[in-house]
């Protein structure tokens, strides 16, 4: 017939009477509230994080004037995981982080919340060169374009400073008459991965001249 407290809150307790040879069993409810100190909590600060940035970081639990222990917890685990008070950032997205202290005489236990942001994580890109290619007034005038070493799967796109000199259809110009063009590299977001660009080459081509012949000459004296 006693009760002990053991964190603030409200409860029912309800109490129940066994049958005997002249009654029915009964019962009877009344709400138990316990109220303890609620602790000042301090800032529980958002987080924003990108992908495979770090392997983990370490949380701060907020400042308060309680004695009570820390826990964390997380939730979309997929996101960002909690082990002890340490996060690791799984996947792209955003998590809320709860903060929970539990109850220390004559404090009651207390929650509180931040959000994690984990960002794309920008790929890694190798160069993307210049290249030089001959006009002729024969054969082909058409090159491939090979796309900058990237980590990342995204898919890339091209552009044409001067679509008078050279057009782009996917990854293949078209060259249409001497000049010089800046081709324009953008490499889609993918996965993990941000989005990159836009990166640069210049591509120029070179015109052939076309001689003539040169008539004899001949001097007098």
């Amino acid at each position: 017939n006693q009760a002990y407290t053991l964190d603030g809150g409200s409860v029912t307790i309800t109490a129940t009477q066994l049958a005997d040879l002249n009654y029915n069993p009964g019962s009877a409810t009344m709400t138990f509230t316990s109220q303890g100190q609620v602790p000042v909590i301090g800032t529980f600060t958002n987080i924003t994080v990108a992908k495979d940035s770090v392997a983990s970081l370490n949380l701060i639990a907020p400042t308060t004037n309680s004695n009570g222990t820390w826990s964390f917890s997380s939730s979309d685990p997929g996101i960002a995981k909690i082990v002890g008070n340490s996060l690791y950032p799984v996947s792209v997205g955003s998590a809320t982080i709860t903060a929970h202290q539990s109850q220390s005489a004559p404090f009651q236990s207390a929650n509180a919340t931040m959000t994690v942001t984990v960002t794309a994580a920008a790929p890694t890109v190798g160069s993307f060169a210049n290249v030089t290619v001959p006009f002729s007034t024969t054969g082909a005038h058409t090159i491939t374009l090979t796309a900058p070493v990237s980590n990342s799967a995204g898919t890339w796109r091209y552009t044409s400073s001067d679509t008078t000199v050279a057009t782009i259809s996917g990854n293949v110009v078209t060259y249409l008459k001497p000049g010089i063009v800046t081709i324009t590299a953008n490499q889609a977001a993918a996965g993990n991965y941000a989005a990159v660009g836009p990166i640069t080459m210049t591509l120029t081509i070179e015109g052939t001249p076309v001689l003539t012949s040169i008539s004899d000459m001949q001097k007098v004296y």
